[in-house]
C-alpha cells in the first residue's frame, strides 16, 4: 500500500494555474478537466523554448504515465473461493456487483502537487480518464515535488478528502458517524517524489495499488431457517488512509459498516466494501490498538426469528483483511439464527436473546 510523488512548476497560489503548454491529445480519450483547467494532458508534447536570461529558471518537459494495478482477478478468487454449483451461481451474482469497485478501470484521475520543502500545495487537477491507463506531458519549472495520485475520487459515496492541502496530512476517509455504508468504488493511489531538473525532458512511470478491500459472509440456511428479518455488518476497519506514508487509521474510532445482501441458489450472501483490517494483534503500526478481541475483525449477524427475538451472531475474524483482498466467510445459519463456521481462522459467539442497544443502527 505504497505510494509516492511528484513534480510541477513555478509558485502559484492555490487559485492561480499555469497555462497549459498547447493542445495536446491523451492516450485512447482527451481528458476533461473537471476543475481549474491547467495541466495540459498529453501522450507527447513539443518542449517549448524558455525567454528567460537564467536558464536555470526554465521549465522542462515531464511525461507521466499512470497505471492502475489490481492486485486479484475477482472472478478468480470468487470461483476459488466459491464450488459447489450453487456457490458458483452466487459468485456470479457477486461477481456483477462488485465489480465496478475490483476494476483496472479508473473513472477519473486526482493530481495533486506540493513543494518538497515546505509540503504545501502548490496545484491541483482532476480529470476524467475511463481508461486502466493515462499519460499527460506536463510543463513545469525546476523544482523538488511530492506528488499524490489517486484515481475514482470524483465520487466516493461515504468517503471524502481531508486535509488535502499539506503532503503530509493529505488522507481519504470515512464521513464521521456511528455507521457507514459500504463504499461503492475502488479507490486506487501513488505518490512520487520528482527532481525537475532546468530544460531536461524526464519520464516517470507509476502504478497506483488499491486502497480498499471487501468482507464477503455466505450464509447456508438449514431447512428450518426461515428469520423474519437478516442483517449483516462489519467492524474494526480503518477509517482513513494517508498517501504520505502509506498507512491506515482511525480503528479505534470505527464506524459499523453496512453490508448489502444477495440471494442466489438458496444460498444468502452479505458483502462491504471498505478499508482493510487492523494487520497485527495491537496496532496498524501507526499507534491504534485493535479493539475486535478475540480476532482483528468481525462481522455482527442478527437474526429476528418468528417469535420476536433476536440472535446475535459475532464473527471474530483472526486473519487480517489486507488492502486490494477479499475475504469469504462460508457458515451455516441454524433455525434459531446461529450462524456457525467451519473456518479455522473465525470464532464465533453467539447471544439467542440479544436485545437492541449501543451506539450503532441495527435494521431489525
Amino acid at each position: 500500500m505504497n505510494i509516492k510523488r511528484a513534480d510541477i512548476g513555478t509558485r502559484h497560489s492555490r487559485t492561480e494555474q499555469l497555462p497549459p503548454r498547447a493542445d495536446s491529445t491523451r492516450r485512447w480519450k482527451v481528458p476533461r478537466p473537471l476543475r481549474r483547467a491547467g495541466l495540459a494532458a498529453a501522450a507527447a508534447l513539443a518542449l517549448t523554448g524558455c525567454i528567460n536570461e537564467d536558464l536555470s529558471k526554465c521549465g522542462a518537459d515531464v511525461a507521466l504515465r499512470y497505471d492502475l494495478r489490481l492486485s486479484l482477478d475477482l472472478r478468480t478468487e470468487l470461483q476459488t473461493e466459491l464450488t459447489t454449483a450453487a456457490e458458483q451461481q452466487l459468485a456470479a451474482r457477486l461477481e456483477e456487483r462488485l465489480a465496478g469497485v475490483f476494476t483496472n478501470q479508473a473513472r477519473d484521475i486526482d493530481l495533486s502537487f506540493f513543494d518538497r520543502d515546505d509540503k504545501s500545495l502548490y496545484r491541483h487537477d482532476r480529470y476524467t480518464v475511463n481508461a486502466g491507463q493515462a499519460s499527460f506531458t506536463l510543463y513545469v519549472e525546476p523544482r523538488a515535488y511530492e506528488h499524490a495520485a489517486l484515481a475514482n475520487t470524483a465520487d466516493m459515496g461515504s468517503l471524502q478528502y481531508a486535509a488535502a492541502d499539506r503532503f503530509a496530512t493529505l488522507r481519504v476517509q470515512q464521513a464521521e458517524a456511528d455507521t457507514v455504508d459500504s463504499q461503492t468504488t475502488g479507490i486506487f493511489s501513488t505518490t512520487a517524489e520528482m527532481e525537475v531538473s532546468a530544460g531536461q525532458s524526464q519520464q516517470f512511470s507509476l502504478s497506483l495499488g488499491m486502497q480498499n478491500s471487501a468482507a464477503i459472509l455466505v450464509l447456508q440456511p438449514t431447512a428450518g431457517a426461515q428469520p423474519a428479518a437478516l442483517t449483516a455488518y462489519v467492524r474494526d476497519m480503518a477509517t482513513g488512509y494517508t498517501p504520505s506514508d502509506s498507512t491506515f487509521t482511525g480503528y479505534d474510532r470505527s464506524p459499523v459498516v453496512r453490508t448489502l445482501r444477495t440471494d442466489e441458489a438458496g444460498l444468502i450472501a452479505f458483502h462491504a466494501v471498505c478499508f482493510p483490517s487492523a494487520d497485527g494483534p495491537e496496532t496498524r503500526g501507526n499507534g491504534d490498538v485493535s479493539t475486535s478481541g478475540e480476532g482483528l475483525w468481525r462481522m455482527e449477524v442478527y437474526a429476528t426469528l418468528a417469535d420476536g427475538s433476536t440472535t446475535r451472531s459475532t464473527l471474530h475474524v483472526k486473519t487480517p483483511l489486507p488492502a486490494g483482498r477479499l475475504k469469504v466467510i462460508k457458515a451455516r445459519l441454524n433455525d434459531n439464527g446461529q450462524v456457525v463456521t467451519s473456518d479455522q481462522s473465525v470464532g464465533v459467539s453467539v447471544e439467542l436473546d440479544w436485545k437492541p442497544g449501543g451506539n450503532h443502527e441495527v435494521e431489525i
